[in-house]
């Protein structure tokens, strides 16, 4: 296990893809040590944002007066940032957060389901995960209640199952709400490819979706299967350097990287010296590491910055679109969320970058 800044692509990783999402779910999400109280992680967070931020890395966490909106794949703004936050469209609905309380949009910007619930994340296969007084349910996309909110901690469902947390142990139920599988692990993620990762008696693993352990994990760390690859930290033998593993656990793209994310669409941002560039799952670097940031790509694109600018670049490393505002997610049913900082008196607006 890594410990202190060697630990920082997992928490910028986790902040940036959760964003402002309860400081517990986030905690929960980075899970590097299961049996230590989800509350010390959740204060540990709020420390951690305060040095990425101090760092010069750009989250939710670094703005006073956040507010969201949406740009089209040209660039312009088809809905205003008007919410104080909100996430990436899925199933035709973004969730949102207006004076405190969290809802859903559609793509014309309209209010669609109220905002009534304490948190509400995506919608997957149908349903979403929100809470109300303290614990999570599902509702459909009218906004109805199919499964009550009993759970401690919800995700979306992936696969015809979503992870939750239950009187203290992880468990994935149907879309009935009904338990199908209560793994026999410290902790544990939701199920990509078939498989989920997991961690026993400072091991990690996959698992199948009967329970049983079909990989053990050669490191320290693990991302879930995509594009047939799980990233891996290869721990201490190899210098805590992140590599790929294939379905068989053998590994796939030897442990060099620095850093590392997941692939996606065929391709991975790795870190070569201090600057992210791109491999393809063959382990060929396909686009030049010169980046000071590189996201995942979605829809033929990903995001990436430099001390200059932030742009949308395509698979052959090309910009193919420039935007001036420091925060923004990959594209989404072909609608990207972007963050400015509102401007209010004694709390100067964030510059657009030029």
């Amino acid at each position: 296990m890594k410990a202190g800044l060697s630990m920082l692509p997992e928490v910028i990783s986790t902040i940036n893809r959760y964003g402002e999402s309860p400081k517990i779910q986030l905690a929960q999400e980075f899970y590097l040590c299961r049996w230590i109280s989800p509350s010390f992680w959740g204060a540990l967070f709020v420390a951690l944002a305060a040095v990425v931020s101090t760092l010069g890395f750009a989250t939710t966490y670094s703005l006073i007066n956040p507010k969201s909106g949406y740009i089209d794949k040209t660039g312009n703004v088809v809905i205003k940032p008007r919410f104080d936050w909100a996430g990436s469209f899925s199933e035709g609905l973004a969730p949102v957060r207006i004076k405190g309380k969290h809802g859903y949009i559609n793509k014309s910007g309209n209010v669609v389901i109220g905002p009534t619930y304490m948190e509400a994340e995506q919608f997957r296969e149908g349903l979403a995960p929100v809470a109300m007084n303290g614990k999570w349910g599902y509702i459909d996309s009218k906004g109805r209640m199919v499964i009550q909110p009993q759970f401690d901690l919800a995700e979306p469902f992936s696969e015809g199952l979503a992870r939750v947390l239950f009187q203290d142990k992880y468990r994935f139920i149907n879309h009935s709400g009904d338990t199908v599988l209560v793994p026999k692990l410290d902790w544990c993620g939701s199920f990509s490819e078939g498989l989920a990762v997991g961690g026993i008696s400072h091991r990690i693993v996959f698992i199948d979706k009967t329970g049983n352990v079909i990989i053990e994990v050669p490191g320290t760390w693990a991302e879930p299967f995509s594009d047939g690859l799980a990233l891996v930290n290869a721990g201490k033998p190899f210098g805590y350097r992140y590599g790929y593993i294939d379905k068989s656990g053998k590994m796939a793209i030897e442990p060099r990287y620095e850093w590392a994310e997941p692939f996606s669409e065929g391709l991975a941002a790795v870190n070569i010296g201090r600057k992210w560039g791109y491999i393809d799952t063959s382990g060929r670097l396909v686009v030049q590491p010169r980046f000071d940031y590189a996201g995942l790509f979605s829809e033929g694109m990903a995001v990436v910055a430099t001390a200059r600018k932030t742009s949308f670049i395509d698979k052959a490393g090309r910009e193919v679109l420039q935007i001036k505002y420091e925060l923004v997610d990959p594209f989404s049913e072909g609608l990207a969320l972007f963050t400015i900082e509102e401007k209010h008196e004694g709390h100067p607006q964030s510059s657009p970058r030029p």
